[in-house]
């Protein structure tokens, strides 16, 4: 026998152990995480409900004509939503997850993503949300004694993002309506912003670029 073929069963056997050794890492190889996808601006509504009640399924979203009325559903996401607002950063759509009783990122093809409850922000349902042209969320439980809110901050890239930056509380004006008092706030005003002393009304009807048709449940 040759030097070369004595050599040969050597080659074979580190290139099985080798093979071996690889083969669990490839079997155990996770598949990348779907991209979140955003959604896109246009004229309709969209109406987040739970018709059976908010602790059972389905939590559907119907997409609304605004010129006619007429609707149909989109589809449904796994968790009852309300509070819901929309971003104009980023093109999420945002809510209080009833279910996980935390903030969740609402992605176009209904899955969410969940933000948990930021520090300061109140253990208690939210049935108002909305945003301002800075990216802050406004969040509050109008039924609530007394009806907090506060102000969370998801504008991309902010060194705040995800925390709360102001909050209040509502009361009754002499008109009937709710009024913030006892605001405190921590972030700057920027320019073209809403009016920040205020929080947005309620309602479960979004557009892109804001709500219609006030809602509670």
């Amino acid at each position: 026998m040759t030097e070369r073929h004595r050599r040969r069963p050597w080659r074979l056997l580190a290139a099985a152990v080798l093979t071996g050794a690889l083969l669990p890492l490839a079997g155990g190889a996770q598949p990348a995480a779907a991209a979140a996808v955003p959604w896109t601006c246009d004229a309709s509504g969209y109406l987040f409900q739970s018709p059976n009640g908010r602790g059972t399924k389905p939590f559907t979203v119907q997409r609304v004509d605004l010129v006619t009325g007429a609707n149909s559903l989109l589809g449904t996401t796994a968790d009852s939503l309300n509070g819901v607002g929309y971003n104009t950063l980023d093109n999420y759509f945002y809510a209080w997850d009833f279910t996980t009783s935390q903030l969740a990122r609402v992605n176009a093809d209904l899955t969410l993503k969940q933000l948990g409850r930021p520090t300061g922000f109140p253990n208690t349902d939210v049935n108002i949300g909305d945003f301002d042209q800075a990216g802050h969320y406004f969040a509050a439980n109008g039924n609530a004694t007394p009806a907090l809110w506060r102000e969370v901050d998801f504008a991309p890239g902010s060194p705040t993002y995800g925390q709360v930056i102001g909050s209040g509380t509502l009361t009754p004006s002499a008109g009937g309506t709710s009024r913030p008092t006892g605001r405190t706030s921590r972030a700057r005003r920027r320019p073209g912003s809403t009016a920040r002393g205020r929080p947005p009304p309620g309602g479960a009807t979004r557009t892109c670029s804001g709500s219609t048709r006030p809602r509670r449940r």
